[in-house]
């Protein structure tokens, strides 16, 4: 579970750029006490942080809204 977290760390480190939401969830779950960022990411989660309730990251794609933007984007 801790290499899970850590990797859930370095990932919301790295997409925070492009989807900063997706990045503050993941600093509000950790509990962090500074902003994500390329230069922290790295640093090992501290044995004994409680983990907040998760929050939703991401839907999975109906594969019909999928099919209808691939559709629309043909145009």
């Amino acid at each position: 579970m801790s290499a899970g977290v850590q990797a859930t760390k370095i990932v919301g480190a790295i997409l925070k750029p492009v989807l900063p939401e997706w990045g503050e969830k993941v600093e509000r779950m950790l509990g962090l006490s500074e902003p994500l960022t390329f230069a922290n990411a790295a640093e090992p989660v501290p044995v004994g942080t409680k983990i907040a309730a998760y929050e939703t990251l991401a839907d999975r794609l109906d594969p019909k809204v999928l099919d209808a933007i691939l559709e629309a984007s043909k145009q």
